[in-house]
């Protein structure tokens, strides 16, 4: 993806077509060993579409300098060096050290992670299964850990988390009760909380996994936020320009958000917006802390793609202007079978506003046609992707993922890093997702072997693919970042 912003319009056009012979040559060389005998090279570079030309103004330092800012206070923010009332040793003396093991990070401590079970106490399955997921995220442990209790008052969730965790994470196991394998514990108080702060977790009824994984980020991040509030004073007066827009939003994400939710979990994006008559071009920077995945629409793109590609129908392809191909990608059009990797090319596609979506161009004056293309500007430390399933037989499409998870094709900033490790699954065993079970699959940070959380029960993992991958219908996915800032 490149912007051209050369005022001289032959030099735009030739780069244009530079451009697009090259993403079509590498399209080709990767479907070459694909496509059908009778599918010539000229149907395929017939069926690709021209994409939105992108690339950074000349001379502009653009995503470095945010990268740096956004990911600097991780590390501090994990070391527990903010503005808070800092204990710098929580530990009166050695015994307690000892007994209760507190303030250090699990990998000083523990030479393989806990196996311990949540007990289910009422429809509490979605509830386990996101727990145990958290818990074995290395960095948001060691946050609560190295905390002291009095750094959470009035601070409903967080304080709940310090004790689930406090309790979890510890030698100590008095307050867990035994079981025939493993010892587990029974998350009341964690219960209670939810159920206290929102109307959505009241009673015993079941509930999704994704619902709490929105309100644990969220309000974490509002009861840890060390930034002060500050009003905007830098808005952007023409969205046509890069920098300008940029700025703004590195102005305003900077001042108004710093946690340990924010450091781990938020990711950003960008779109661009293109008159399909004048070629203006609209920016416009986004904020996500997990992404959602329609696989059902993914399944539908994928046969369409097939049917283009391999059946030469054109009809209305331009439906869909950005067909990138890996050999991923190119593999699974033959099967029904969704993959990681069409879900990021789903998302990363061109969709077209026409009709009652169109969009007003202020250099047209009226309403036009328009391409928009949104853009991974960096992953988070820790990228949560949902899978969203719909109703019906829609329920039962099939995913394969992997432990390793390679986003250099989607991610423009590389150096904030683009290798993920799957450390989490939450699967579901039902119908749909506001009934049947939801059980988790955690890597553990320390020994790198996986483990089943079935509620109060905790097996290990001897065959990933079997046990995780083609088990039950896999929901929820949490990767964390091994490369970048």
């Amino acid at each position: 993806a490149e912007i051209n912003t050369s005022n001289n319009e032959d030099d735009k056009k030739n780069l244009e077509e530079e451009i697009i012979k090259k993403h079509q040559d590498e399209n080709l060389k990767k479907i070459k060993n694909f496509k059908k005998p009778e599918v010539t090279e000229e149907d395929v570079k017939n069926n690709i579409d021209k994409n939105i030309i992108f690339e950074p103004e000349k001379g502009s330092k653009y995503y470095d300098d945010l990268i740096k800012k956004l990911q600097k206070d991780v590390d501090e923010n994990i070391a527990i060096k903010d503005d808070d009332n800092i204990i710098e040793n929580n530990i009166p003396n050695k015994k307690e050290e000892k007994d209760k093991v507190v303030g250090k990070s699990i990998t000083d401590v523990f030479k393989e992670g806990q196996k311990v079970g949540l007990a289910n106490i009422g429809a509490t399955c979605y509830m386990n299964a996101t727990l145990q997921c958290f818990l074995h995220i290395k960095s948001f442990v060691d946050f609560f850990r190295k905390k002291d209790k009095k750094n959470f008052e009035n601070k409903e969730l967080s304080k709940a988390f310090k004790e689930l965790i406090d309790i979890v994470w510890t030698k100590d196991h008095t307050l867990l009760k035994k079981g025939s394998s493993n010892p587990y514990y029974e998350p009341n108080n964690f219960k209670a909380t939810i159920s206290r702060m929102s109307s959505l977790f009241e009673g015993i009824a079941a509930n999704d996994s994704k619902d709490l994984i929105n309100f644990i980020i969220m309000t974490l991040h509002e009861e840890l936020n060390r930034a002060k509030p500050s009003i905007i004073d830098y808005i952007p007066t023409n969205q046509t320009n890069f920098t300008e827009v940029f700025n703004a939003f590195e102005n305003d994400f900077m001042k108004n958000n710093k946690s340990i939710m924010s450091d781990l979990f938020y990711g950003s994006n960008f779109s661009i917006t293109q008159c399909n008559q004048c070629k203006l071009q609209l920016f416009n920077f986004q904020i996500y802390f997990f992404i959602v995945f329609p696989l059902e629409e993914v399944r539908k793109y994928n046969l369409f793609m097939k049917n283009c590609l391999f059946n030469g129908n054109n009809g209305s392809y331009n439906n869909f202007t950005n067909y990138y191909c890996n050999d991923q990608m190119i593999a699974n059009l033959n099967s029904s079978v969704v993959d990681i990797y069409d879900c990021f090319n789903y998302e990363s596609k061109i969709n077209q506003m026409t009709g009652s979506n169109q969009m007003y161009c202020n250099n047209c004056k009226f309403n036009q046609n328009c391409s928009m293309k949104t853009i991974l500007l960096y992953g988070p430390k820790v990228l949560t992707l949902i899978l969203n399933r719909g109703k019906g037989k829609e329920f039962n499409v099939k995913i394969n993922f992997y432990e390793d998870l390679n986003l250099t094709d989607y991610i423009y900033s590389k150096d904030s890093g683009t290798h993920y490790k799957l450390t989490g699954v939450i699967t579901h065993i039902g119908e749909s997702g506001m009934s049947g079970h939801f059980i988790a699959f955690c890597k553990d940070p320390i020994s790198g072997k996986w483990n089943k959380f079935n509620d109060a029960i905790v097996t290990p993992v001897n065959d990933f693919k079997n046990e995780v991958v083609d088990f039950g219908m896999p929901y929820v996915l949490f990767y964390e970042k091994t490369d970048g800032c």
